[in-house]
């Protein structure tokens, strides 16, 4: 024990202190979690409608080829 740095009672984390610190933790990586879902998703469906665009184009194109 010796070897330890010398600190009081006031510094020594308790259970309530680590359940405050894991709660806080837990809220912030479900906020975290939640935006690049969204990000994500909004990714996502971004390209669905550039490629659904994109192929609706072809489409009428090629009907038009067609006698």
């Amino acid at each position: 024990m010796a070897h330890l740095p010398p600190v009081t009672w006031n510094e020594v984390a308790t259970k309530d202190d680590l359940e405050r610190m894991g709660s806080s933790l837990r809220t912030e990586l479900r906020a975290e979690l939640r935006a690049d879902f969204l990000e994500q998703m909004n990714r996502q469906i971004k390209w669905m409608v550039t490629f659904a665009a994109a192929w609706s184009s072809l489409l009428v194109a090629a009907v038009r080829l067609i006698p």
